[in-house]
């Protein structure tokens, strides 16, 4: 019989990490189920949230500077006023005895109204246009009646389509400018046009000469140089 010192020593039984940790180095225990690394390592997947690209640093910086600028206004010169502000008071309600052809400021008024909401309505290549024209008008205003006269029936013009012959027949530009009395307005407008080279008027020949001095017959105008 052995001495009970010459006995081996009992090996001390592996807990479940040491034999993870011998798995990961290679060197799997007797009886244990060798699995890949790969399945060991892996992590359950997390869902990961992608935010929005970043702005280039150009656009970050203009909007910072327009933040910064509309603070300075509000702070020195207050809010913007509202559209309403600076917009014509609201006409009063139109009396029953007022028809469409009635001219002066209920008039006037109607008309406004209408081409307020019929340049919001419209598409932004006419809200553009509309911008234009109406600078255009404004000036044409401060030059006087005549000249104001001279730009809306140029205008009218340039925005019909002529005929087959290159002209426009004065019963169309009525049409288009059903508003202005043409022997008043019109007619000495296009008197005008024609002599700064802008129309050439055609008239119906008589043996009257006082009717081709006053302009009387006029049936078409050719458009030379538009608005």
């Amino acid at each position: 019989m052995l001495a009970q010192q010459d006995r081996p020593t009992p090996v001390p039984a592996r807990d479940d990490e040491d034999e993870a940790t011998l798995v990961w180095q290679g060197s799997p225990p007797t009886g244990a189920v060798v699995q890949d690394r790969t399945t060991l390592t892996e992590l359950p997947a997390r869902d990961t949230i992608v935010g929005p690209p970043a702005l280039p640093l150009w656009l970050r910086l203009k909007a910072a500077w327009t933040s910064f600028w509309d603070a300075v206004a509000d702070a020195f010169f207050g809010a913007p006023p509202r559209v309403s502000e600076r917009l014509p008071p609201v006409p009063p309600p139109r009396s029953r005895e007022v028809t469409g052809v009635s001219f002066g400021n209920i008039a006037d008024h109607d008309h406004g109204e209408f081409l307020l909401l019929e340049v919001v309505l419209a598409s932004p290549l006419y809200q553009r246009a509309a911008i234009e024209v109406a600078r255009e008008a404004l000036a044409a205003r401060r030059e006087g009646e005549a000249a104001y006269a001279n730009f809306v029936t140029h205008l009218a013009l340039s925005r019909l389509r002529p005929d087959k012959d290159g002209r426009v027949s004065v019963a169309r530009l009525r049409e288009k400018l059903p508003h202005l009395p043409y022997e008043r307005t019109i007619l000495p407008a296009l008197v005008r046009l024609e002599e700064q080279g802008v129309v050439t008027l055609v008239q119906t020949r008589t043996a009257d000469p006082m009717a081709e001095i006053l302009r009387e017959g006029v049936t078409h105008v050719e458009l030379r140089v538009p608005v």
